[in-house]
């Protein structure tokens, strides 16, 4: 069979008459435009109708055993149709010549390959398309747990029949969460870039820089070609801002400056953490000098849940009696 394709290749279909008319003959051929358009040496423009005309003799360079040469050329529509076949119409014939008038050919089949393969491109940015884009060392999109920011963009490769639902959703909303949750491609708007944004999530705990991935799909679409498309998914890292650490109200470095007396004035400090534990944890005091002062209490827990609460130390200067000096 004849063969065209969607990037525009041509085939050929030859056409002669097999008995010479007493009058012209107008051989009409109609193809199916949406597949492949017709043309010929003298109708260079390709078009969907081509008339071809024949003559008794060689005066108009049409002799009706001359074969003449129709060239089809595939049409691009962008649609994952696989290969389309379809019926070159050829007539009626147009004549006053009796025997020709009205006659039909039973046409000849052609079939335009198809050039189009359904998919949902999924591009992570890069340096050279934004300076400003946070990458991780392999590739992975960072986000922050102060809230940074981060996207990836999304697009159909080709034109669907119907519309197109693509759902995205982080696999730990714990480490960052996505904006939209889902994207919607129309036959008209499948080629308009739609742009996610990731969002780095917050948390208490110094749990280090960590890896979640976003999901892309699957997709949902009456179009079949789409229908249950399993794109690509987008690593990414939430940078940790949490340290792990001992919050001492009044203290300076390691050391706390305050005063007591030996007639039992005390000093207050507020205790607790500076991150989320994801255990108990017991904070232990000791006087260096208990004949001087003392404290209490001697021990605070700490939980997942009161980790931010402050507790009271209280320090209580002891009267030994002697004038010592401060």
């Amino acid at each position: 069979g004849i063969v065209t394709s969607e990037i525009g290749t041509t085939g050929e279909v030859l056409v002669k008459l097999l008995t010479k008319p007493v009058n012209p003959v107008y051989v009409k051929i109609r193809s199916d435009p949406t597949e492949g358009l017709l043309s010929d040496a003298r109708n260079l423009v390709p078009s969907e109708i081509l008339t071809l005309q024949f003559d008794t003799d060689n005066t108009n360079g049409r002799p009706w055993n001359t074969l003449q040469t129709v060239t089809v050329t595939g049409v691009d529509d962008y649609i994952d149709d696989d290969d389309q076949t379809y019926n070159l119409t050829i007539g009626p014939v147009t004549s006053i010549d009796a025997p020709y008038s009205g006659l039909f050919h039973p046409g000849v089949l052609i079939r335009n390959e198809d050039n189009d393969t359904a998919e949902v491109i999924v591009t992570v940015p890069t340096v050279v398309i934004d300076p400003a884009v946070k990458l991780g060392p392999a590739g992975e999109l960072i986000t922050s747990e102060a809230q940074e920011t981060n996207y990836f963009d999304v697009v159909l490769a080709t034109q669907p029949t119907d519309q197109v639902t693509v759902h995205v959703t982080s696999n730990d909303v714990t480490e960052g969460t996505t904006s939209p949750g889902s994207l919607v491609f129309f036959p008209n708007t499948w080629n308009i870039t739609q742009r996610v944004t990731v969002t780095g999530a917050s948390d208490d705990i110094q749990d280090g820089d960590i890896g979640y991935l976003v999901q892309v799909g699957p997709v949902m679409s009456v179009d079949q070609k789409y229908n249950g498309l399993d794109p690509n998914d987008v690593p990414c890292l939430n940078t940790n801002d949490d340290t792990a650490g001992i919050f001492i109200s009044g203290s300076t470095g390691m050391s706390m400056m305050s005063a007591t007396s030996e007639l039992g004035d005390t000093a207050e400090f507020t205790v607790s953490l500076t991150s989320e534990p994801l255990a108990n944890v017991l904070v232990t005091f000791e006087s260096q000098n208990d004949k001087e002062g003392t404290v209490f209490p001697v021990s605070m827990t700490f939980t997942s849940l009161d980790w931010s609460t402050t507790q009271t130390l209280t320090i209580t200067g002891v009267d030994d009696f002697i004038d010592d000096g401060d």
